[in-house]
């Protein structure tokens, strides 16, 4: 997997900013660099708060480095959105 993220990171430099932010954090988690992809995972989902998936991506990074309040903040956000 850490090849696969690392090539897609490498062939995403064509594409426009917010596609590459969606990439990128997969390849910083797979290099072990786990703060940088949360903090790019919260960029996104700054970016769009209405997006489920993007937010359940961004919860699920909190969770793994260990912050249990804030990605049940987020859960909870997203359940405000209305029905897609």
């Amino acid at each position: 997997m850490r090849e696969e993220a690392r090539l897609a990171f490498e062939l995403s430099s064509g594409l426009r900013q917010e596609e590459r932010l969606l990439i990128e954090p997969r390849y910083r988690e797979a290099i072990d660099q786990r703060p940088k992809a949360r903090a790019l995972r919260r960029v996104i989902h700054g970016w769009f708060p209405d997006d489920l998936d993007d937010g359940l991506e961004f919860a699920g990074a909190l969770a793994r480095h260990g912050e249990l309040e804030k990605p049940l903040a987020v859960i909870t956000e997203l359940r405000r959105l209305p029905p897609p």
